[in-house]
């Protein structure tokens, strides 16, 4: 890691150290730079990263097939973004097909090489809040519960009312600090006021809080929402990877 390397983005190399690499998802575009950085490096994250690099070379030579449900999520996701962010730029076209790579790879189940994406859509823009989100959900997935929490917080800061990030904080604080989770609850639902599991998750954390008429109210709201929940336990499961703002 170079002395330049924003640590926040540094945070995220042990991912790539400690996770086994599964098998790639489309070739990544490399700028020369890149190339002979990786190529001349003996640092070993760089050779790591070097290896995926090649495995998807390796795998877009052969033709790798995505499935089409999956293609047609993020063609669809995409296509919002786009319509929200803009292309005019080459930058903005780079960061949109990382974006698109990384949600490829983690729906498949690759998550260092869609972490690696999602990392190189940030070097582009560092305000990106749904490669910000991404990695969140990732780290979340992979237990790096820190890490995740201060993913989905970068990604609020660019966009205070983004409902994926601040749910899933919710479901990363509510164990120790339920009252926080209800704050952040009450936020989500005053934005996205028909999330049944904003709801369900409010209402479990507010009868944690000694507020039981308070939370069975919220409990009988999210099943009125969504017959199909639980009234016996929170919604706690993470919301998808995200090619596009859900709210």
């Amino acid at each position: 890691m170079g002395p330049d390397t924003d640590p926040s983005i540094a945070d995220h190399q042990r991912l790539t150290e400690t996770t086994s690499s599964p098998s790639g998802a489309g070739a990544p575009h490399v700028s020369p730079e890149e190339e002979s950085e990786l190529t001349t490096s003996d640092d070993p994250r760089r050779s790591e990263r070097r290896r995926l690099l090649h495995e998807r070379r390796r795998r877009r030579r052969v033709g790798l097939v995505v499935l089409g449900v999956v293609g047609a999520l993020v063609g669809a996701g995409i296509g919002i973004w786009l319509a929200t962010r803009g292309s005019g730029s080459s930058t903005s076209t780079s960061a949109n097909t990382y974006l698109a790579d990384g949600v490829r790879a983690q729906l498949a189940g690759q998550l260092p090489l869609a972490d690696a994406d999602y990392l190189h859509v940030i070097r582009l823009d560092p305000h990106n809040k749904i490669a910000w989100y991404d990695l969140g959900v990732i780290q979340q997935q992979s237990g790096n519960k820190q890490q995740a929490e201060t993913d989905y917080g970068r990604a609020i800061a660019v966009d205070s009312r983004y409902v994926p990030a601040l749910y899933n904080l919710g479901t990363l604080v509510a164990p120790a600090d339920p009252a926080s989770a209800a704050r952040i609850y009450e936020k989500v639902i005053s934005i996205q006021p028909g999330m049944a599991a904003a709801h369900l998750n409010l209402g479990f954390a507010l009868k944690a809080m000694g507020q039981y008429a308070n939370g069975q109210a919220q409990i009988a709201e999210a099943l009125r929402l969504d017959p199909s929940l639980s009234p016996s336990g929170s919604s706690n499961t993470t919301t998808p990877p995200n090619p596009a703002p859900s709210s």
